[in-house]
């Protein structure tokens, strides 16, 4: 009866902590797509508040946590598709040509607008 107890309080424990870890996981996934989104998005926004001529490099990740990705530009959004979940962030024009490329990147504003190449 006994062994059977400490057997139940084991089961409980390891439920808790595989919990907790899941948790932990998700959080750092999380945490690495805000880290991409904040960046391309800062980025994009200089070069459109810096003005004509301005121009910065960017470089994007291929994978997150091993795992591939698709990035791309809506309108005045940046969004990652990462693991059956969607992230946004928000841009502060519409006024884009190019798309975003896992690896390098070049940001230029040229007369007002932004060229991504």
């Amino acid at each position: 009866m006994i062994f059977g107890l400490l057997l139940i309080i084991l089961a409980i424990a390891v439920n808790v902590a595989w919990v907790r870890i899941y948790g932990i996981s998700n959080a750092n996934r999380n945490l690495e797509v805000s880290k991409v989104l904040d960046d391309v998005s800062n980025k994009i926004n200089l070069a459109f508040l810096e003005g004509d001529g301005f121009s910065i490099n960017l470089e994007v990740p291929n994978s997150l946590f091993g795992q591939n990705y698709t990035i791309e530009i809506h309108r005045n959004n940046v969004v990652i598709y990462y693991l059956n979940s969607t992230y946004s962030s928000h841009l502060l024009t519409e006024n884009i040509t190019g798309t975003i490329h896992k690896g390098d990147n070049k940001i230029l504003n040229s007369r007002g607008e932004i060229v991504i190449t």
